[in-house]
């Protein structure tokens, strides 16, 4: 179908074409020659161009449209700059066109690496999209699952752009599904943070505002029928509450705050903790929550890492930060079992391999016998070159390799652990402006199976816990007291965790 498009001028104003040729075009991938879904840019003269009745997207300096394998445009003569990008594991591939007659425009996608033949399989599990339109993103991002939000709270406002919610799975094939029941609950605005919410029986009613119910109210709830609960960042003022109190169970770092083009570092509209100093710029800010993650950590508390876009709200590709699960066969049972097992790591550019032993991967929980030694071993690749690479330990660089000039690096060492301890490994692309890294979920190696305990990250985080108990003690907007006081509640238990991590004494409410 010969499909004519419009170029978008100044702010975004659509004007038709006029004088239009055919211009067939068909994306190939480079080894099975068989045609293949992706996201393209088009652009002329510097403004992108848009077809007119194909998905579109377009958020800020994100402007893009999902094209088939096969299809038409009428565009007017003229030069044009192409690109067109399929998920991670795909090279781009760019071209300038000069179109003066009707023609036929080739584009072969090479794959430089294929994970799901080495057993991982890819999700994003933040996105906000219509399930209609699920099909086409998944095929287009080279994307395994996703589970899109239908409902969405923001504020005291309850929204279900998509209609209702669609119980159960929907697979596309047997290695493609999504569902179309997940829920946000997003108090951001000066309330405590944002969870996102899967599983059965969703949506939850909600009937709250800014300020209450506490977070813990939906969690409990969600988790009692056999659902999870995901932090899409780790900064939020309840996040340190709710993982103490074992409320979450995902938390994200490959959030919405990276794009293709750059990172979105203003933090200060949003109810969130400061970024601390130390921590400037994008690279600084993905270190920073790091860092948040590696606190909670610390205090033994057994959170996995998942990754999100926000595709649909932000200005991101679906799957641009994605999490890959290890599984034998791709289901979405398999893929949450996975992920609330930690068999997973989180990832918008490098791809990470860790072993302890040999054998034991992410999500491993290992024994360590008095004097005994851990070998370790690391394989990051990349498709472009890698700035770094970090092992770490108990959220300390144990070791760093620099990229120079490399785009595959492995090394193996002996790490002599003398207390329960918890082993990631992290890498950063060499790119600008975007940021470009991925982080493997922990591995546990336990001392007489005693969890890990370092008082000070308890100590770090109940200092935040006490600042919120005052904030929230002081603060105005609470419709009733007792909305105050169960609140209160809820924050005073998370202190007693962190007390009893830190040696401390508990305060008296």
């Amino acid at each position: 179908m010969r499909v004519p498009a419009s170029l978008i001028l100044g702010m975004g104003s659509l004007l038709p074409l006029v004088g239009a040729v055919p211009v067939d075009f068909r994306i190939l991938d480079e080894t099975t020659k068989e045609p293949i879904p992706a996201r393209t840019y088009l652009s002329r003269d510097g403004s992108p161009v848009l077809p007119e009745g194909r998905y579109t997207y377009k958020r800020q300096q994100e402007i893009h449209f999902l094209a088939p394998g096969e299809f038409t445009l009428e565009l007017e003569p003229g030069t044009y700059q192409l690109q067109v990008e399929r998920g991670l594991e795909y090279r781009p591939h760019q071209a300038s066109l000069d179109i003066r007659e009707p023609t036929t425009a080739i584009i072969p996608m090479r794959r430089w690496i294929d994970l799901a033949s080495e057993g991982w399989w890819s999700g994003d599990t933040h996105v906000h999209v219509d399930p209609k339109d699920m099909e086409l993103i998944l095929r287009a991002e080279d994307l395994h699952f996703a589970p899109t939000i239908t409902h969405h709270v923001w504020d005291t406002l309850l929204k279900a752009p998509f209609g209702e919610a669609i119980a159960g799975e929907v697979h596309i094939d047997e290695t493609h599904a999504y569902t179309a029941n997940a829920q946000e609950i997003e108090r951001i605005m000066g309330g405590p943070g944002s969870i996102i919410l899967f599983g059965p029986g969703l949506p939850l009613p909600f009937s709250g505002y800014q300020h209450y119910p506490p977070a813990i109210h939906y969690t409990r709830e969600v988790h009692a029928r056999g659902g999870y609960v995901e932090e899409d960042k780790p900064f939020w003022l309840d996040t340190f509450v709710n993982a103490a109190l074992g409320e979450i169970d995902f938390v994200e770092i490959n959030c919405n705050h990276f794009f293709r083009y750059g990172t979105d570092t203003d933090l200060a509209r949003l109810s969130g903790w400061p970024q601390e100093m130390g921590y400037m710029g994008g690279k600084g800010m993905a270190l920073w929550f790091m860092n948040l993650y590696y606190r909670m950590l610390g205090c033994g508390f057994p959170l996995k890492l998942t990754a999100g876009s926000a595709y649909g709200i932000r200005p991101s590709p679906a799957g641009f930060n994605r999490v890959y699960v290890k599984m034998d066969k791709f289901s979405v049972k398999s893929f949450w079992a996975g992920l609330k097992a930690g068999r997973s790591f989180t990832t918008n550019g490098p791809v990470l391999d860790l072993k302890v032993n040999g054998e034991h991967g992410p999500g491993s929980i290992l024994s360590l016998d008095p004097g005994q030694k851990v070998r370790v071993s690391c394989k990051v690749r990349s498709r472009i070159e890698l700035e770094e690479v970090e092992l770490l330990v108990n959220g300390r660089v144990a070791h760093r390799v620099s990229g120079e000039g490399r785009s595959e690096i492995t090394f193996e060492l002996d790490l002599d652990l003398g207390e329960s301890s918890w082993i990631a490994l992290r890498a950063f692309e060499r790119a600008h402006p975007a940021v470009l890294f991925g982080h493997t979920n922990p591995i546990y190696v336990l001392k007489d199976g005693r969890n890990v305990a370092i008082s000070e990250d308890a100590r770090r985080l109940l200092e935040r816990v006490d600042r919120l108990i005052d904030h929230t003690e002081k603060l105005e907007g609470f419709k009733q007291e007792s909305h105050r006081e169960e609140t209160l509640k809820a924050y005073r238990q998370a202190r007693e965790v962190y007390s009893r991590i830190a040696g401390e004494r508990a305060r008296a409410p």
